[in-house]
Order: structure tokens, then sequence, then C-alpha cells
């Protein structure tokens, strides 16, 4: 980027507000008709006020989903900068964020920063000019905040990408990535996609397109629910359960998890280690996603009966699970998010939560007093 800047304005897109940037062939749908799962909040463990908090939150907002489309959002003379490749119209001087592009409002102030931007105002920056290269032909933009996360393909990518097939041939379109996705060739040979070819650009780079679609699905955790998305997910798990299946290996399938993500940072309390061992020692296996492919995890999840693990994208893994799968969730009490509840209503297993203050030293023995909250919860006692 030179020193020069263009002042850009911010303009905020819900799933209601996209008019015509939605595809001509997109579809709009509305959810009255899917039967929410009853089952799929318990009570959080020994508090009642959590799990009423928690439950009435995700009720309300889940709705407001109340629409969705198939297919993927339109964009025309537009660069995307950067890795998670934000969108911006330099000619008429916009920005496009929000979650009708899978651009939540929190991550738009730290990636703007992370360009070197500034703020005149709330919705009006100043953007440094960038030196973007031009793809040729229709690009399929595949980047949002998350999407170097690999958990958060499950949630966000997967989904997407199979909708935009059913509506359109990868093979005429560019994919355009981010460069910090090192299991995207990996995911896009388990899934049969096959784009014209393959663009990645770099946290500070970016690329221009005369034209470019977005798949179009809610990033929200609130919306997992819909059909939509379980469908996209179902097939991807068909797909990594045949591909586990030849390569002939033999992989167990304990019915007690816990899902670690001590390996590479817990958000948690350092009494998460305790609690970790403490699960071991009662005959849980300790499992690391990140020491499997995604196709080992399916058969390494498909006959658990529960599974228990810290807030975040590990426990995303609990797709591969059966119908009926006790989630149990550590609650981080830095934020909340509603992905393990939208997941576990599609999927018809059961999620509760426990309380942080659990792990906390006001217990004499928290670990222990973690452990027993869950079991008596499960009726693994």
């Amino acid at each position: 980027m030179d020193s020069s800047a263009k002042s850009i304005t911010a303009i905020r897109l819900d799933s209601l507000s996209l008019g015509d940037r939605l595809l001509p062939n997109g579809l709009a749908h509305r959810h009255s008709g899917w039967e929410p799962n009853p089952y799929f909040l318990r009570p959080a463990l020994g508090d009642c006020e959590l799990s009423r908090d928690i439950s009435e939150a995700y009720e309300r907002i889940r709705a407001e989903v109340n629409s969705y489309r198939l297919g993927g959002v339109h964009f025309v003379r537009h660069t995307f900068m950067g890795s998670e490749l934000l969108p911006i119209n330099l000619e008429q001087g916009e920005l496009i964020y929000g979650p009708g592009i899978g651009w939540a409002d929190s991550y738009l102030e730290y990636y703007m920063g992370e360009m070197g931007a500034t703020a005149d105002t709330e919705s009006v920056w100043q953007v440094p000019r960038v030196s973007a290269e031009t793809i040729s032909g229709p690009a399929l933009i595949v980047g949002m905040p998350g999407a170097s996360v690999f958990g958060h393909w499950l949630l966000d990518i997967i989904p997407a990408l199979h909708r935009f097939r059913r509506h359109a041939n990868p093979g005429g379109y560019t994919l355009v990535a981010g460069s910090n996705i090192p299991w995207l060739h990996h995911f896009l040979k388990l899934m049969d996609f096959n784009p014209r070819e393959l663009h990645l650009v770099s946290p500070t780079g970016a690329i221009s397109a005369d034209y470019a679609v977005k798949p179009d699905l809610p990033k929200h955790g609130f919306g997992l629910f819909i059909p939509a998305v379980r469908e996209g997910l179902l097939d991807f798990r068909g797909r990594c359960f045949r591909y586990q299946h030849m390569k002939g290996e033999i992989v167990p399938s304990p019915e007690r998890i816990f899902l670690s993500r001590n390996k590479w940072g817990s958000r948690m309390h350092r009494e998460i280690q305790n609690v970790q061992k403490l699960f071991e020692a009662k005959g849980y296996t300790v499992v690391y996603p990140e020491d499997h492919p995604i196709e080992r995890m399916t058969h390494i999840m498909r006959k658990a009966r529960i599974i228990v693990g810290e807030d975040g994208s590990a426990l995303h893994n609990a797709i591969f699970a059966p119908p009926g799968c006790a989630i149990a969730i550590i609650e981080n009490r830095d934020f909340r998010n509603f992905w393990h509840m939208g997941l576990a209503e599609a999927f018809r297993q059961f999620t509760f939560y426990l309380a942080t203050y659990y792990l906390s030293p006001a217990f004499a023995s928290p670990a222990e007093e973690g452990v027993r909250q869950i079991s008596r919860a499960v009726g693994d006692v």
C-alpha cells in the first residue's frame, strides 16, 4: 500500500438488505416451517440463572433469522483486501460489511486497523490505496473473518460452497482465498469442488475483479439450524467418512470424549488442564483435533455419547457425532456464542453449559466440582 489514502464509506448489509446485490437466481426462503429441536438445550449445570439467560438469548435472536438465501452475493468492479477479502468499491468509495456477507460488525474495526486505515467517523474511513492484482473472468470469493481458522470452515465455508454448487458450475470461476489456509486444497479435494483455478491473497495483498460472487449463507451461529446448512454439512460428513473408509485405517471411536485445545492455546482459566486430567482419569478419551485430518475425525466421533470441551471451534467437530449426543460446553467468561446450540439443534443433539465459576479458586476443589456437575447432568456417575 502506498502513503496516499482514499475516503471510504462503510455500508452495513444484513441478510435482508442486499437488494440487487443478490444473484438473480438466489432464492429467498423462510424457515417458519422448520420445526425446532426441543431438546437442544439442557439446563446449565447447577445454575438455573445461566440456563435461563442462555436459552432466552438464543430463542430471541433465533427468531430474528427469518430468511436466508441460496446462492451468493455478486460484486461488480470491486477490490477485495487482505486474506479476509473485505470488499471495497474504490470507484464509488464504498466498502461492504455486515452479516449479509459474513462480516460480523465486531470485526470491521479490527481489520481496518490491520490494513492501516483510520476512522474519520463511525462509518467513514481513510483507506490506504492498494496495488491489486486483477482476476480475469468470474471470481468466487472465499474469505471472511475466521476463514483462516480450521474449525470455522465447518460453519462458514463448507455449507456455503455446497449451496453455491447447487446452482453454479465451480469450473467457471477462479476461487480466491487467503494464503493462510493450509487445508484449503485438501478440503476442496474432499468436497470434489473443482474451480477453474485458485488464487491466494496474502494478509497485506488485494485482488480486483470485474465480476465476483461470494457464497451466501449466515455466518451467525444462531442461523446454523437452517436446513441448508445441515444439508451441506451432512454432504461433507458423508464424503469425509467414505474417504476415511477407503484409507483402510483402523480408528477407535470412543463413547466419551474430551475435545482439548490445550496444545494450541486454551482461552480458559488454568484449571482447565486439571479438568482435562480428571476427565481422562474417569475414562474419557482426550482428542486434539489438530492432530487428525478431518476425515479421521468422522470415525473418531461417530459413536460419541458425551463430548466435553471449551466453548470454541474445536467443538464444531460435534457435527460428526450421532443424534442424541450430549455436548457439554465449558463456558468462556469473555464471550458467549450460539454456534454450538445452532449445530446441536440441526443435528438433533443437545447442549448444556458449565459455568466458568466452577473452575475458579472460589471452590476448594474447582476442577473436581466441574467434573461432578457434568457427570450428574449426563447421568455419567
